[in-house]
């Protein structure tokens, strides 16, 4: 009798079934582990939109500035990006009137992340107002931030003090002066200068500024300070050798100390010296101004209440 032959799908199927099971197991924990090894996501928040357009066009307005992407890949990949080189490319050199119009931003928008896929965008849609481009020159102002650790900011001076100024014509008509990034003067105690960028005067529009940066110079002015030394004895000098009796009145004096706060600070009272002239002075009664030594004094001045003592010389 001869044996009774199986359809070969069968034959497929039920043969060897323990081989072909552990091999569907393995696969599926395979394809698991892959799965698991390039599904890490990342965020990246405020990429920054690049728009192209043709040219005597410029955007007036658009409803976002920046979008939000999130990419999937391998850890390596993902660790491997760079978020300054990331932008979104927006194309709209085909816009050759002033309209507005909602454009998509898609994953093949998204320049400078390799190895990834970008699975998310927000907002994916932005609205652009595109109307004609227009030059204007107009005024650099320069802002500060922050305070000097003594005196005050006494003048910012840009060079070059005007720029020119590229965008919608709309907007431009608008646009009165151009700023500087904020220029840190916190615990400054002298003037400086550097150079600094410029910033576009409007958040939605786009505007090329020339040139992109300017030198700024900050003066600070130092301020006066005052400083009290009550109660310094006035000493007498007298020549080698002359031997004279002296009588002041008021035997001391009130010092007033004028200058920059960081060097008054640094004045020590033990070394300051309160004292009138009287070489070759004679047997009398006289007025004489007093006199004081203040060693390092730098731009300290040296006041005496009262300014003038009266001195008696007897034999």
């Amino acid at each position: 009798m001869e044996p009774v032959k199986r359809p070969w799908l069968r034959r497929v199927l039920t043969d060897h079934w323990e081989l072909k099971m552990a091999s569907i197991v393995l696969a599926v924990i395979s394809w698991h582990a892959i799965r698991d090894a390039i599904s890490f996501e990342m965020l990246i928040r405020d990429v920054k939109l690049d728009t192209q357009l043709r040219d005597g066009m410029a955007v007036l307005n658009q409803s976002a500035s920046t979008v939000d992407v999130t990419f999937r890949g391998a850890q390596d990949d993902i660790q491997r990006l760079e978020i300054k080189n990331i932008r979104a490319v927006v194309d709209l050199r085909g816009i050759d009137r002033s309209t507005t119009e909602v454009i998509s931003i898609e994953s093949k928008s998204i320049e400078g992340a390799r190895g990834v896929t970008v699975i998310d965008i927000n907002p994916p849609r932005i609205r652009f107002t595109i109307d004609r481009e227009d030059e204007k020159i107009v005024p650099v102002k320069g802002r500060i931030t922050g305070y000097p650790l003594s005196g005050e900011v006494e003048s910012i001076v840009c060079e070059p003090s005007r720029v020119t100024l590229r965008g919608p014509a709309r907007q431009l008509r608008l646009t009165e002066e151009v700023l500087t990034q904020p220029i840190d003067v916190e615990g400054r105690v002298a003037s400086f200068g550097k150079r600094v960028p410029l910033i576009s005067p409007g958040d939605n529009w786009v505007a090329r500024i020339d040139p992109p940066e300017v030198r700024v110079q900050v003066a600070i002015a130092s301020k006066a300070a005052r400083r009290t030394l009550e109660a310094q004895t006035v000493s007498a000098i007298n020549a080698p050798g002359e031997i004279k009796k002296i009588t002041i009145t008021p035997a001391q004096v009130t010092v007033l100390l004028l200058g920059p706060s960081e060097e008054l600070k640094t004045v020590e009272e033990a070394a300051l010296r309160t004292f009138i002239e009287c070489t070759g002075l004679r047997v009398g009664s006289y007025e004489l101004p007093v006199q004081v030594y203040l060693p390092h004094s730098g731009k300290i001045a040296v006041t005496t209440d009262p300014a003038v003592v009266q001195v008696t010389i007897r034999e």
